[in-house]
């Protein structure tokens, strides 16, 4: 099973993150810099994972690629504007994602 890092730094296509240590690295660059960063955990049953048929690395990218834009817009940052990256746990009893999440633009 792959690691299960992957996210949006930077414009373009979906990337695949080799250690936690390379998001952890951009992420406390941007708190210096007085980055807003927010957070998240999306969490199901093992029930309704499999009815979003949730069942592997590529699901879990499909599904956030897909709502990640939910995300941005109730904390108010547009699309062009943001930047993510997830970590998915594809755990029997508890399938869940981490998200990080933030606007380039926006300082604190």
């Amino acid at each position: 099973m792959r690691h299960g890092l992957f996210g949006k730094l930077y414009p373009g296509n979906l990337v695949e993150f080799e250690t936690w240590q390379e998001v952890a690295k951009e992420v406390r660059e941007l708190s210096y810099k007085k980055v807003n960063i927010f957070r998240s955990v999306i969490s199901f049953t093992p029930q309704t994972a499999a009815e979003l048929l949730l069942k592997d690395h590529k699901a879990w990218e499909d599904y956030i690629e897909k709502h990640i834009a939910v995300l941005a817009q109730k904390n108010g940052i547009s699309l062009k504007n943001l930047s993510w990256a997830c970590a998915h746990h594809n755990e029997v009893s508890h399938p869940h994602i981490h998200v990080v999440f933030w606007d380039k633009t926006k300082r604190l």
